[in-house]
């Protein structure tokens, strides 16, 4: 399985980590935060022409403006998450993944089915109703750059970045 992923300044990364904090202090041990948006996962098909065509497409695309609104629960796969806007850049660079690559995509992130976030929380017995509250309590909706997209091979271990496309700094993608 191979994932494109829009990677996160590091300003929105202590952001990130600032509002998962909230969870600690309920007892429970935030897991670590990478600080990324899933923009398009293949999961059957050929990684290496998934590779390719993420950077065919990709190179030359401006810097993404991704603007965080909200903390919440996704109920389908019971993880709380900060969730951007759909939209901008970031729609556009999902979507023309989404276009080129939708028979390989795994269900989560095909066309309209794709909801961007970042993972800040799981855990199979908490309290994820409470959690979200403390940690909707710190959040304050803030807008951030993405500057790279990165390719990432999820191992047994975790994942491993395999490459990256760096998006053009001198416009935006939007």
């Amino acid at each position: 399985m191979l994932c494109a992923i829009a990677r996160l300044p590091e300003e929105a990364r202590i952001r990130l980590r600032a509002v998962q904090a909230a969870a600690g202090r309920l007892g429970y041990a935030p897991p670590p935060l990478y600080g990324h948006i899933t923009l398009a996962v293949c999961d059957r098909g050929d990684e290496a022409a998934f590779a390719k065509g993420c950077r065919e497409l990709l190179t030359g695309f401006g810097v993404i403006d991704v603007e965080y609104e909200k903390v919440e629960i996704l109920t389908q796969t019971a993880i709380i998450v900060a969730t951007p806007s759909k939209s901008g850049g970031l729609l556009s660079a999902h979507d023309v993944l989404a276009e080129r690559f939708g028979d390989s995509l795994d269900a989560w992130t095909r066309d309209a089915l794709w909801r961007p976030h970042t993972t800040l929380f799981h855990h199979p017995t908490a309290p994820l109703e409470s959690v979200c509250r403390a940690m909707a309590a710190r959040f304050v909706p803030f807008q951030t750059r993405v500057a790279r997209v990165e390719l990432s091979k999820v191992t047994a271990r975790g994942y491993r970045i395999v490459g990256a496309i760096d998006l053009r700094r001198d416009h935006n993608s939007a």
